[in-house]
């Protein structure tokens, strides 16, 4: 071979990882430090070190129990790049605002045959959701879980991990579930379940998202 040909080939990323780098294909993160004991709300101050000491004694910006939120707008965008499923998720809307004056079935096989939908208020007062004027309104059911990743036990679960995630019901029934059209806001960490009020601060940062998507919309170019 010639010198350009071991050139081209020392390029060639090696791993995974160097392959999504060279792309830019790995999503934006953010990363949050979760306090190790989970002090309840207005309880004393903890004092409980968030980061890792490296040997000589000194905080590392590393947290100890890491929470890592995966950024809403790289996974919409990306739905909205497959031109076939964004013409689809449109259509949900579409084709309920056409039948609207239409008798509600008797028998509901689909959320986009709810009652709901067709008197849900969207951003702009007066107006249905459904009804885009132009724009892209899509819903999403937000699922939390827990599971125990050591596997089942006779006396029950004893390490718990969560799982944050949002599926786009304007997509059928039949692809909305598939992992690939799927959301994953984040991992909540184990050992233990949180309490109903600390599982709001792991839920946090993806409300927050979709307040701003309510209120304000965004762009995508």
């Amino acid at each position: 071979m010639e010198l350009c040909h071991h050139d081209v080939i020392a390029q060639m990323p090696q791993s995974i990882r160097d392959a999504l780098s060279k792309f830019d294909l790995e999503s934006r993160v953010v990363i949050y430090a979760v306090c190790p004991t989970r002090p309840e709300p207005e309880s004393d101050m903890c004092n409980e070190s968030l980061l890792q000491v490296d040997k000589d004694g000194h905080h590392i910006m590393k947290p100890i129990k890491p929470f890592v939120y995966h950024d809403f707008h790289d996974y919409l965008a990306g739905l909205l790049s497959r031109a076939d499923l964004e013409k689809a998720m449109d259509e949900s809307c579409d084709n309920l605002m056409q039948s609207c004056n239409d008798p509600a079935p008797e028998y509901v096989r689909d959320i986009w045959e709810a009652e709901f939908l067709r008197t849900f208020e969207g951003p702009s007062p007066g107006t249905l959701f459904i009804d885009r004027q132009g724009e892209g309104r899509y819903g999403f059911t937000l699922n939390i879980d827990f599971f125990n990743i050591e596997g089942l036990r006779i006396r029950g679960a004893l390490t718990s991990c969560g799982l944050i995630s949002m599926a786009c019901f304007n997509l059928s029934y039949a692809i909305h579930y598939k992992p690939e059209n799927m959301y994953v806001a984040s991992i909540i960490p184990p050992p233990h379940e949180p309490s109903t009020t600390e599982l709001n601060h792991y839920t946090k940062p993806v409300i927050d998202t979709l307040v701003d998507l309510w209120k304000d919309g965004v762009q995508y170019s």
